[in-house]
């Protein structure tokens, strides 16, 4: 996404839910939403497109699709095409809470937008703000990819976090 956008626009990504029986979590929240009746939604089916008034999706593309146990959206124009493979993907180990996999530069730059903005109003005879650009921009830089896992093992909670850089 273009993190110089308050409102992002333009954001490209797949995102899913492992759950044991999709159906009933997708019939559970039609409960709650209504308006999600229209969407058919079954397990191997094409992606459906989800309408912009079911969510705070304003002018981007997302679509919606279930395999036998996940639910997944993709969002951003043809990222559909690529949602069910994503969601066919060999799941995580048992205890898997969560994972996530991110561009890290990218984060670093959106963190930076307000800063940014307040540089360009004359901010910059502030030392600190200048030092914060400076450490903000070499982030950005370096960073490449973070990748994060979270699982129950029989030892507890395990936090797993990897960078990589370019």
């Amino acid at each position: 996404m273009d993190p110089g956008e308050t409102i992002p626009r333009d954001i490209r990504g797949h995102a899913a839910v492992q759950v044991e029986n999709p159906q009933m979590f997708v019939g559970m929240a039609k409960m709650f939403l209504p308006d999600l009746s229209d969407m058919s939604l079954a397990p191997g089916d094409d992606p459906v497109r989800v309408p912009e008034y079911l969510g705070s999706f304003q002018n981007i593309v997302a679509y919606a699709a279930l395999s036998d146990d996940a639910i997944g959206i993709s969002l951003g124009e043809g990222e559909q095409a690529g949602l069910a493979d994503y969601l066919n993907r060999e799941s995580g180990p048992d205890g898997m809470l969560l994972a996530a996999d991110y561009d890290s530069g990218a984060w670093y730059r959106l963190q930076r937008r307000d800063l940014d903005a307040a540089l360009a109003e004359g901010g910059g005879a502030d030392p600190f703000l200048n030092l914060a650009k400076v450490t903000g921009d070499t982030l950005e830089a370096i960073n490449d990819r973070h990748h994060v896992e979270v699982r129950f093992t029989p030892r507890g909670l395990v936090f797993d976090s990897r960078y990589t850089y370019k």
